[in-house]
């Protein structure tokens, strides 16, 4: 393809520590390095800010454009020239660090938040939160939920202060902040929509109205494929060599429109994967359940909440599950300063984490939900 300019920056992450389940479905493991093509940053918050830097001082409109569990190594398999091209000849960085919970909800909010889990709310695709005594499941848009502290994503701090944004298959994006929504918000509802058709409608936001000045879009692959099939399977090439064919023609379209150079292009991803199985799964229940003492989870393979109904419950559960194998289990106030997952009310009593490979769930019933393929 033609010279790639300087204004395109790529981030995609970094290591097999996030998980998938082999030989076919996939997972994502906490606490992992990941490495999504963009600037010099070390956290995903930094993308935040940068872009909060840019959109301020230059000018420039921003596209950020996420590749759903995109991994670093996926960038090695010789199936990515656009990518390769454009960390070359625009910019890269080695890698940077997700939050802990590398799940899609919560790990996309801190991209377009700046905030860690604990302090942005969303602590999981699934959560308690034991102020409002409700449940919570990612097709949630109220507010309550995704602004517990009056946070909010940057579509809407840049509307905020006179900008114009879009928003396309981003999580968070149909939630009411301060009643604001982004100006244009666009969810492929219809499968059979291609990822041509979500580029041309990023390209179409720039282009037909001048008054926006960010776009965020995001790509459900290669994590569609990773928990189908797993990182190393040849449909997951195949994904990523989607991938690639679909940022050329991104780029190609903004040629079109002359947009290529005027606009700052930002590549990232979420999280990557590594792979596990079913044949590796650990059941809480079958430890919790020897001390009769009632409880109930929040469930977000590999990590896994554990409420007991009455606090002195809290020991003796920990205790039971603290025998069990191939986990980390920590009371709240001992969790790891740095996984900067503790301090919310959202965050539950105990929390259990399964090691690389292995896929955590409360019960046989639970692991029902899991892929083997």
């Amino acid at each position: 393809m033609g010279k790639i300019e300087s204004n395109i920056t790529i981030c995609l992450e970094n290591s097999s520590d996030t998980v998938s389940h082999s030989p076919a479905t996939t997972m994502m493991q906490p606490g992992s390095k990941f490495c999504p093509l963009i600037l010099v940053l070390m956290l995903l918050g930094g993308i935040a800010h940068c872009m909060v830097i840019n959109l301020r001082r230059n000018g420039k409109p921003v596209l950020l454009v996420s590749f759903d569990g995109f991994r670093w190594d996926y960038l090695k398999r010789g199936l990515t020239p656009t990518f390769h091209s454009i960390s070359v000849k625009g910019g890269s960085t080695k890698f940077i660090k997700p939050p802990f919970l590398t799940s899609t909800l919560p790990s996309h909010f801190s991209l377009v938040t700046g905030l860690h889990e604990e302090s942005h709310g969303v602590t999981g695709s699934n959560m308690y939160d034991p102020h409002l005594n409700e449940f919570f499941t990612k097709n949630n848009n109220e507010e309550k939920w995704w602004s517990q502290r009056g946070q909010e994503p940057i579509w809407i701090t840049n509307q905020r202060q006179g900008g114009s944004s879009g928003v396309i298959e981003f999580p968070g994006m149909g939630v009411a902040y301060g009643s604001r929504l982004p100006d244009h918000q666009y969810s492929r509802l219809d499968t059979s929509r291609s990822f041509q058709d979500l580029s041309d409608k990023a390209v179409e936001l720039f282009a037909n109205d001048h008054k926006v000045n960010f776009v965020a879009l995001r790509f459900n692959e290669p994590d569609k494929t990773g928990h189908l099939h797993g990182p190393h399977s040849k449909k997951m090439n195949a994904a990523i060599a989607h991938c690639d064919k679909t940022m050329k023609h991104l780029i190609m379209r903004m040629r079109e429109k002359n947009l290529f150079g005027k606009v700052n292009i930002i590549i990232t991803s979420d999280h990557g994967m590594a792979s596990t199985s079913r044949k590796r799964t650990i059941f809480a229940a079958k430890y919790l359940d020897r001390t009769a003492h009632p409880y109930f989870t929040s469930e977000n393979n590999p990590l896994l909440g554990i409420w007991p109904h009455h606090a002195e419950h809290i020991d003796p559960l920990y205790r039971a599950l603290k025998v069990a194998p191939h986990i980390s289990v920590y009371k709240k106030a001992d969790i790891p300063f740095r996984y900067h997952y503790r301090m919310n009310i959202r965050i539950a009593p105990i929390v259990a984490l399964a090691d690389k490979g292995w896929n955590l769930v409360g019960t046989k019933y639970d692991s029902l939900k899991l892929s083997d393929q």
